[in-house]
């Protein structure tokens, strides 16, 4: 779970400071003082002056969080502080003041000051936060634990507070002054450990995931790529979001467990840690298990690499059961095994689902429609014409694309245990249009076959059954032998990057 703090992807639970949601369920917690759904109507010496009724909630919601996180470290559970720049504000205390009498009485509100740092139960830790904002951070000699997480995110990350006096063992520090702005605390009477860093910016490393991910695919193809569609853009985009959010949760985990694992050991202290009291054999290993470190993060970074290939590998059988966005994704490179060049079409008038022309020229605007537990009805077709008029009146030329409407009904049944995919009155409008029917699930073996076994003629023929097809569901020549049976093996990854 992440109180106040959102990370990438949908793999973490992001909750509102303002919620009354407990923390007893999470295994790890990612947490943010972030008040920034209160609001406030002025300002008092510089700094918000929260509403009356913000205020009172704000003090209890603190009160919560102080309550959840005491409770969560005592069962030994790690809590990720990310340490953003939250001002620290006025609150109505909940006394008046009042002064004169009659039409010149006065009742003024008493404030007081708040922390939202305060929430966190570590002592001295509200008094030791100053926000100040910098980039250039410095790893200590006890990054320790932290150091796969540092080595992954650092490059992302500045800093928004420091402490005046460090708690725990400072392994992150400023430039200059060295102070602490990450590390671990421990605590002496509960069993569960504060992690405290500066927060990462999600954004930049998504956005140099994608452009590394890109690069690698245009080696890849050995030729630049055209410019991309908005939804290519956005699929490219989700891509490098579940790559950095696998990283980030692989990077936290490993800090967890190493933090359980030696929870029943006293923490060293800082002064044991010089090098005056350090053994020789302590030493050699430390160096070993620095190099041991680098080779396992070179190795979480290949096994990302490859999670991210595997999950593009299978976009495919989105045939079988995806509708929407990732269902046309699944239909473009369907389409372009086959030989066809397709793609979106997206501008300020129209959207198409899809748009492709074979080798000779003919064009084709499809409409994709995928339906949980019916077959597809008729108003994908009254959809699809409006799409071949708009598209008709953009062209130049006097001819009218080809409609084909791609439909995947019952979408989460078995292939071969599924109803008719279009209704009857479908059927009879795709007759009365010359529009083609294709069932994604037949085009996905076609598809399948023309991806792992190359063939010019075959994708011909099958372009041509789709070119051939008008009013009627596209029947697919015989696939000419087994996708599997004569595939060659990989016999290694490398095969494949």
């Amino acid at each position: 779970m992440s109180v106040g703090f959102e990370i990438p992807g949908k793999s973490v639970e992001f909750i509102d400071f303002k919620s009354s949601s407990s923390l007893l369920d999470a295994d790890t917690i990612i947490f943010a003082p972030n008040i920034e759904s209160y609001s406030y109507y002025e300002r008092y010496e510089g700094k918000p002056r929260m509403s009356d009724e913000d205020s009172a909630q704000l003090v209890r919601d603190s009160a919560h969080w102080r309550r959840e996180l005491a409770i969560a470290l005592g069962s030994g559970k790690t809590v990720f502080l990310f340490m953003i720049g939250v001002a620290d504000v006025w609150v109505f205390s909940g006394q008046k003041q009042y002064a004169g009498t009659g039409r010149n009485a006065r009742v003024t509100n008493i404030v007081m000051p708040f922390d939202p740092y305060t929430t966190i139960p570590v002592d001295g830790l509200a008094g030791s936060v100053q926000r100040r904002t910098g980039d250039r951070i410095k790893a200590t000699d006890w990054l320790g634990i932290l150091a796969p997480y540092w080595q992954e995110f650092g490059p992302y990350t500045s800093y928004q507070v420091y402490l005046e006096k460090s708690i725990g063992t400072p392994s992150l520090v400023t430039q200059t002054g060295d102070k602490m702005v990450g590390g671990i605390f421990q605590f002496k009477d509960l069993k569960g450990a504060l992690v405290l860093l500066p927060p990462p910016d999600f954004n930049e490393a998504i956005s140099a995931r994608e452009k590394q991910l890109a690069e690698r695919k245009k080696r890849k193809a050995g030729a630049s790529k055209p410019n991309r569609t908005e939804a290519q853009q956005l699929a490219a985009w989700t891509r490098a979001e579940a790559s950095v959010e696998m990283q980030f949760l692989s990077a936290i985990g490993g800090i967890d467990k190493a933090l359980r694992s030696r929870s029943e050991r006293t923490p060293a202290p800082l002064w044991a840690l010089e090098a005056q009291y350090v053994l020789k054999e302590e030493a050699i290993l430390r160096a070993r298990a620095t190099e041991l470190e680098e080779k396992i993060n070179n190795l979480r970074v290949q096994k990302s690499e490859v999670e991210t290939l595997l999950t593009s590998a299978g976009d495919l059988r989105g045939l079988l059961f995806e509708t929407g966005k990732p269902l046309e994704s699944s239909i473009l490179e369907a389409l372009r095994h086959m030989g066809f060049r397709a793609d979106n079409f997206v501008d300020q008038e129209s959207e198409f689902d899809v748009v492709f022309e074979d080798t000779d020229g003919t064009r084709f605007i499809g409409e994709v429609e995928g339906k949980n537990d019916k077959a597809v009805n008729i108003d994908k077709l009254a959809q699809l014409e409006r799409n071949i008029q708009e598209d008709f009146k953009k062209r130049d030329d006097n001819v009218y694309a080809r409609g084909v409407l791609f439909g995947n009904a019952f979408r989460l049944v078995v292939p071969t245990e599924r109803g008719e995919f279009f209704t009857e009155k479908c059927i009879t409008g795709a007759k009365r249009s010359g529009v083609a029917l294709v069932k994604t699930p037949d085009l996905f073996e076609i598809a399948r076959y023309l991806k792992e076994n190359p063939d010019p003629a075959f994708a011909e023929t099958c372009r041509d059954c789709i070119k051939g097809t008008t009013g009627e569901t596209v029947s697919f020549p015989a696939i000419p032998l087994s996708p599997r049976a004569e595939h060659p093996a990989v016999e290694s990854i490398n095969e494949l990057t």
